[in-house]
């Protein structure tokens, strides 16, 4: 038998990748993109990005590298490259999945949504902070009934009482006229726990808010999978709904407002 030569071994690989590929595009044209595997969604989103190699084989050691897609959507543009064989155009192609991904999440919940819930607010908030490599503080401002006026950041690295902007705050507040605020950050690598620090900060900014008559409903720290509410374990509900209804003439359902297991605060599951 005559041995192929290289060239012919390289033609016929390529034949086999086309094939491959073409079946893979047909079986989603077919039957959606919800029947794939977590890799097999990452080998057809890497056709661009390596148009003549194995991106099945990339995409399980992509997988294998980071352990899971929520992982891989989090991860940096220096953590991906890491991947042997996925290179910048790789990584930059993750990127853009990720991004769309979370301003996806992002639109949907922005268009007459009711943030009245803290496991919406949380939701929300997540599509803004999951994927950072630093923490960042925002304060999202609802009007009376819980819908969206404007979300903004605050700072960004630690979250301090020295870098919390009250001037700014406060005109924002005069300009905007929000009736409720939510403050939002993130513990990246960390867990979805308040350090003395986040409650100082969470306090100081709710009596700046209370002297100019707007409400701080809670204040809301992310980590991964989860999220914990601070005001909801440092100050009684009870008490933050009787400024409620003394500023505005109203009542958030408690049971309603807190809509989670309070020992878990996980996300649901479309976010796992």
């Amino acid at each position: 038998m005559v041995n192929e030569s290289k060239n012919q071994k390289t033609k016929r690989s390529g034949a086999l990748h086309r094939d491959h590929r073409q079946r893979l595009r047909e079986r989603m044209l077919r039957h959606g993109a919800e029947n794939f595997a977590d890799h097999e969604l990452l080998e057809i989103a890497l056709f661009a990005a390596n148009p003549r190699g194995d991106t099945n084989e990339l995409s399980h050691l992509v997988m294998e590298h980071f352990g899971s897609i929520y992982s891989v959507m989090e991860a940096q543009a220096d953590e991906l490259t890491e991947v042997d064989g996925l290179g910048e155009a790789g990584a930059v192609q993750l990127m853009c999945l990720a991004e769309l991904s979370r301003r996806y999440i992002r639109s949907s919940r922005e268009s007459g949504t009711r943030y009245d819930t803290v496991q919406r607010i949380a939701e929300y908030m997540w599509s803004y902070l999951c994927g950072l490599d630093h923490e960042r503080l925002y304060m999202m401002m609802l009007d009376n009934r819980m819908g969206l006026i404007d979300l903004v950041p605050l700072s960004d690295g630690t979250v301090s009482r020295t870098d919390v902007p009250t001037d700014w705050i406060v005109r924002k507040i005069v300009y905007k006229k929000p009736a409720f605020v939510v403050l939002s950050h993130n513990h990246p690598h960390g867990i979805a726990l308040p350090s003395e620090n986040d409650i100082e900060v969470t306090h100081r900014i709710g009596d700046l808010l209370s002297s100019i008559k707007v409400t701080l409903l809670e204040h809301i720290v992310i980590a991964e999978d989860r999220f914990y509410p601070i005001l909801k374990n440092q100050k009684s509900f009870p008490t933050v709904m009787s400024e409620v209804q003394e500023l505005h003439g109203r009542i958030l359902d408690p049971a309603r407002f807190y809509n989670v297991d309070y020992e878990t605060y996980r996300f649901s599951d479309f976010l796992k």
